[in-house]
């Protein structure tokens, strides 16, 4: 009986030390863009420049960009980042996010397929 008790502690014990080094859930934000590049993904700057520049916000987990939904979804960690900033993120890789305007200096920067024509 006491081997019973024992076992089940330490079962439990051990279920609460695992559950505790568990990864906090990412949260999620859809993003909606303009991508006028007719040939994106293609080549080597609007859907990796835009994905990059997500990347290296602090907080961010991951980055997924459909283009033909022109959909940015990013996965980030609550309490280091939110969706305002980045959207903001989004707007100074020079893209249109959520239908707010990009940074003209950045969208300025951007390839002449990138741009709307």
């Amino acid at each position: 009986m006491k081997n019973k008790i024992f076992y089940g502690l330490a079962l439990v014990l051990i279920t609460l030390t695992i559950s505790s080094f568990t990864l906090p859930k990412a949260d999620k934000v859809e993003i909606k863009t303009k991508i006028y590049c007719d040939h994106c993904g293609a080549c080597e700057s609007c859907k990796p420049h835009i994905v990059t520049s997500m990347e290296n916000v602090p907080g961010v987990k991951g980055v997924e960009l459909n283009v033909k939904q022109e959909l940015l979804t990013v996965w980030y960690n609550a309490k280091k980042t939110n969706p305002d900033v980045l959207r903001e993120a989004v707007r100074k890789a020079g893209f249109e996010a959520d239908g707010v305007a990009p940074f003209s200096d950045a969208y300025d920067k951007l390839d002449e397929c990138c741009k709307k024509q």
